[in-house]
Order: structure tokens, then C-alpha cells, then sequence
């Protein structure tokens, strides 16, 4: 009777270090995932700033390509004009 008293005991012993353990690893996870969320936080603020300069850089990509093309279609005409106009001489 004694020894089956000694052992219930050093179970509910056992029983309250392992609750006490999983509530210190609890409140350790709960601080990491607000570590993970702030970061990932940042993480957000700063791919919306790149976006904003990737969305700048498109514009100007934009506009330099709009540019080509309009000298492009300028050289283009003219040398056509050139040409006709050197057919027509001959």
C-alpha cells in the first residue's frame, strides 16, 4: 500500500514538471511567433517600397521604349523617303 502510494505521488510529480515544462514551451512559442510576425512585417513594408520603385522604373521603361519607337518609325520614314525619292530621280 505504501509503495503503491509512493508511486502515485512521483507520477503527479512527474505530471506537474511535464505541465510546467509545456506551459514555459507555450509562452516561449507564443514569443517567437510574435519575433516571426514583426519580421515578416517588415519583411511586407519593405517589398511594397520595392514595388513602388520597381513600379518607377517600369514608367521610365515605358516611356524610353515609347521614345525607340517613335525614332525608330522616324529613321524608318525617312528612309523610305529617301529612297523613293532617289527612284524617282532615276
Amino acid at each position: 500500500m505504501v509503495e503503491n502510494i509512493n508511486l502515485m505521488t512521483f507520477i503527479y510529480i512527474l505530471i506537474i514538471i511535464l505541465l510546467i515544462a509545456l506551459i514555459v514551451l507555450s509562452i516561449k512559442a507564443i514569443f517567437l511567433v510574435k519575433d516571426v510576425n514583426d519580421t515578416l512585417d517588415d519583411i511586407n513594408y519593405k517589398l511594397h517600397s520595392l514595388d513602388g520603385i520597381f513600379n518607377i522604373i517600369a514608367g521610365v521603361n515605358n516611356a524610353l521604349n515609347s521614345v525607340n519607337d517613335k525614332i525608330t518609325t522616324a529613321v524608318g520614314t525617312g528612309i523610305r523617303t529617301i529612297k523613293r525619292w532617289h527612284n524617282k530621280k532615276d
